[in-house]
């Protein structure tokens, strides 16, 4: 009698069990290596915006501006320019930069096709959330999708709105700040056409390597992310960070409440320092810390953080 040769069900059974446990062991493995890899990225692009900022400056001898003009509030009645708009000659975009005519609105044809261009370099790879362009976008209309940031600048700490008001009497720039028209960040949006603000490395009395100038948020999760428009690309520091990402019931439109930072990264998020560097924040980092970080000449102390 010829032997029949193979696995018995109860054979297959278990070398199905073993691969099954072999995976579940494996897949956490790959998924922290992915997510350690992305980490690693987004560090490097916030390292990337701090030396264009310094390039921008050595350029222009002060630090890039948000500014509008007119007075108005959308893309359709302002003239309006964002810093990261500004800082595109020093990341290898100068050709974007000089198609776009700064004497027009931004809905005008010749600047549309800026408006829609989704920067990666712009965007967390760790925040699968957001594919690069969001629709209804505060100040902009509503049913265009647009291409939008993951990295906003620091405009201080006070702020005028939601549960975490503040006020710091460090307030440089009456009428330039997000919130209680003394912003004490290194970059404040101007309100109302008032001019716009040219800070100087100088300015930054508590010191370059102790204040945050660029930190993550989440575009998918607030409706101020347009990366070319002004009034998106600040944030403040007065509202703790990754609040609004662990609070879930916080509506995207619910700007007093999610003006500031946030990512995706467990436990925290990356800051780019006045310096350059590129550091990891926790998100339990104490508050007063937190906001005496974001400002420029508090003349605070500043402990280990």
């Amino acid at each position: 009698m010829r032997r029949r040769t193979g696995f018995t069900l109860i054979e297959l059974l278990v070398v199905i069990a073993i691969i099954a446990v072999l995976i579940a062991l494996l897949l956490p493995a790959v998924q922290q290596a992915r997510e350690s890899a992305r980490r690693t990225q987004c560090k490097n692009q916030l390292k990337q915006l701090g030396l264009a900022l310094h390039n921008y400056v050595d350029s222009n001898r002060y630090c890039p501006i948000s500014w509008q003009t007119n007075g108005g509030w959308t893309e359709t009645a302002s003239i309006s320019e964002s810093w990261l708009f500004g800082i595109l000659p020093y990341i290898d975009q100068g050709n974007l930069f000089t198609s776009a005519d700064q004497k027009q609105l931004w809905s005008a044809t010749v600047n549309q096709p800026i408006t829609l261009k989704v920067m990666p370099m712009f965007l967390c790879p760790s925040d699968s959330s957001s594919k690069g362009t969001e629709v209804n976008l505060t100040n902009l209309t509503a049913s265009t999708a647009f291409a939008v940031t993951g990295y906003k600048a620091v405009a201080g700490n006070n702020w005028a709105w939601g549960t975490f008001t503040h006020n710091h009497p460090s307030g440089r720039f009456p009428n330039q700040g997000d919130g209680l028209n003394n912003g004490n960040g290194w970059l404040c949006r101007n309100d109302n056409g008032n001019g716009p603000v040219q800070t100087q490395l100088r300015d930054v009395t508590d010191g370059l390597t102790n204040t945050l100038f660029i930190g993550e948020a989440l575009p998918g999760r607030c409706s101020h992310s347009a990366w070319w428009w002004f009034n998106h690309t600040t944030a403040t520091c007065s509202i703790p960070l990754n609040y609004y990402e662990k609070n879930r019931t916080i509506d995207r439109t619910d700007w007093p409440n999610n003006y500031s930072f946030a990512s995706k990264h467990v436990g925290g998020g990356h800051f780019t320092m006045g310096d350059g560097s590129v550091r990891f924040i926790s998100e339990n980092i104490d508050i007063n810390t937190y906001r005496n970080l974001a400002s420029i000449d508090g003349v605070e102390t500043v402990g280990e953080f």
